[in-house]
Formats: C-alpha cells, structure tokens, sequence
C-alpha cells in the first residue's frame, strides 16, 4: 500500500467535515512524508501510524465536535423567549398606562412604542412554535 492509497483508506472512514478532513489529508500526507525523509520506506511509515480503521477511529473521536450540531426541533420554544414577551408587555402596559394618563414625556413615549415593538416581536416568534 502506497502513502496516497493509506491517506484515501483513512479519509474514506472519517466521518467529518469536508474541510477538516482535507487538513487532515495534508497532516496525514505531512507526517508520513516525513517519516519517508528520515529514512523509513513507504510500508514502515505507514505501519507507524497504524492499522487503518484504528488511525480513522482515533481521528473521528479527536474532531468529534467538528460536525454540525443537529437543529432543535421546531416544537422547541427556547426559554428566553415567555421571558422577552412579559418584559415588553409590562414595558407597554406601565410606559402606555402612563402616556394615556397625559404624561406627554418624549421618554414615556418612546418606551411604550419600544415595548409595543418587542411584543409584537416575541408575539411573532412565539406563535412560530404553536403546536398544531
């Protein structure tokens, strides 16, 4: 078996991202050829690395959190989202009760249309995660 033959064998196992396994080719390719340069041949450097499957098993286990980590599933409401509609509802209601009651502050006045906004954005996010 050649370098080349070894490398493809190893990748072939590895169940990563196509970017970490085309830096692993080149590490694997690097550290053989190496080997080669320091007077090995071929089949010594290889059986230096290891048995195929060993050298792969060891690679998927050491980039493990490479992969893509799989999506929540849309039923799955994330926990600051209730959190983010009660706050800016009781922005709403205390900043609008005030604006109604004839405060005519600027300040009254933006924070009750901030709030109006972000309810109706967590209104809107929430109603994404109904279940049907």
């Amino acid at each position: 078996m050649t370098i080349q033959e070894y490398i493809d064998a190893v990748a072939e196992r590895l169940d990563l991202p196509e970017r970490v396994i085309t830096r692993i080719r080149r590490d694997l390719e690097n550290e053989l050829f190496e080997l080669v340069q320091a007077g090995a041949d071929q089949q010594q450097a290889i059986e230096k690395m290891g048995p195929v499957e060993e050298l792969a098993a060891k690679l998927n286990e050491k980039y493990a959190d490479t992969r893509p980590q799989p999506k929540s599933e849309q039923g799955e409401m994330p926990l600051l989202l209730p959190w983010c509609l009660l706050l800016s509802a009781a922005l709403l209601i205390f900043k609008g009760a005030a604006v109604v009651m004839g405060s005519r502050s600027t300040f009254d006045l933006t924070v009750a249309a901030v709030g109006l906004v972000l309810t109706a954005f967590s209104v809107t996010a929430m109603l994404k995660y109904r279940k049907k």
